[in-house]
């Protein structure tokens, strides 16, 4: 059948639309209140041509939201970077109307070509976990809780250690003494710590996005003690010999122990270099060394500081009160 000229044009016409409407689908979120971008790909040669962002079937002026020769309006703002050949939509003060279908339009000579749709989600953003502040004692063990979003039940959470979120270490992936158990139905997950140890201490960050967007993850600040050594009060007398007993973590072994003296930890004199009458004996069967005075003093009364950490980290030192009294004479 012989096809007239007009019924030709219509036909090319469909599809040029057909094809021209032929764009991949990016799937882009934002949360409510908040500013998304939306970055729109187009072909080389298309440069100089005036690109837009239009909603729906893009058949109305009034569907088009706004054009890269808009710097901005309303809350609709562009950016052209030509040496990349991408778009730039920033969409500000997001609401759940603003969800649905885009298309990035480019206008050239017969029908516009669009290369890519856009699906936009608004969620209403979950936020904001603050830090959490958490404690626990070395050798025990320890639960931290990280909830999460519940459009996030099946994205994988994490659990991770450092000081900045976006530089730290994965710890539930072959981790041995972490373990990690969701709790779906609270829209939280636990990582059951064994064994705390000294190094344990410090900052950790879990989620459940990679992206680390606002309020999708926990700060988590811990903190741990070598329990729990109270300061001892102890008495002796002048002229006899006096042993102080000073317990450590068993993993000090081999770390220097030391005894000094003075009312602050941070500021005292270390009484074992070059005293004769303080010796000190090693007693690993039951994690602690002994120091023993010899022909006691009343000048050695006074505030002791005994430990295995140079560091002085909570717990793993010990505080002595001496009190020193005159020998009574029996008649």
């Amino acid at each position: 059948m012989l096809w007239s000229s007009e019924n030709q044009r219509i036909c090319l016409c469909i599809v040029l639309c057909c094809v021209t409407r032929a764009a991949a689908v990016i799937h882009i979120s934002g949360y409510e209140g908040k500013r998304v971008t939306i970055d729109c790909p187009y072909d080389a040669g298309f440069e100089s041509h005036e690109k837009y962002l239009c909603r729906s079937k893009c058949q109305q002026d009034t569907d088009t939201l706004i054009k890269s020769t808009e710097a901005a309006k309303g809350r609709y703002s562009t950016a052209d970077n030509t040496q990349k050949r991408i778009f730039t939509v920033t969409i500000s003060h997001l609401s759940f109307k603003d969800a649905g279908k885009y298309w990035c339009g480019v206008t050239k000579f017969g029908p516009d070509t669009y290369p890519s749709e856009i699906s936009l989600k608004v969620e209403k953003e979950w936020c904001c976990v603050k830090t959490n502040m958490m404690s626990g004692i070395v050798g025990s063990p320890v639960t931290l809780s990280c909830p999460y979003p519940p459009q996030h039940r099946d994205n994988r959470k994490f659990l991770c250690k450092g000081d900045h979120r976006d530089n730290c270490t994965d710890l539930v992936t072959g981790g041995s003494r972490f373990t990690l158990q969701d709790d779906v139905s609270s829209s939280s997950f636990l990582v059951m710590v064994t064994k705390l140890e000294e190094s344990d201490a410090g900052t950790y960050w879990c989620g459940s996005d990679s992206k680390w967007s606002a309020g999708n993850y926990t700060k988590i600040e811990l903190s741990l003690e070598w329990c729990c050594v109270k300061t001892e009060k102890m008495s002796g007398t002048v002229g006899h010999s006096f042993v102080l007993s000073c317990p450590y973590p068993p993993q000090h072994r081999n770390n220097e122990k030391f005894l000094c003296k003075g009312e602050h930890r941070d500021n005292c004199t270390d009484v074992l270099l070059n005293h004769s009458r303080f010796t000190l004996q090693e007693d690993e069967s039951f994690s602690s060394f002994l120091v023993k005075i010899t022909k006691l003093e009343e000048g050695d009364a006074g505030t002791y500081w005994c430990g295995s950490d140079s560091k002085w980290s909570a717990g793993n030192y010990t505080k002595m009160e001496l009190s020193v009294g005159k020998a009574v004479a029996i008649f």
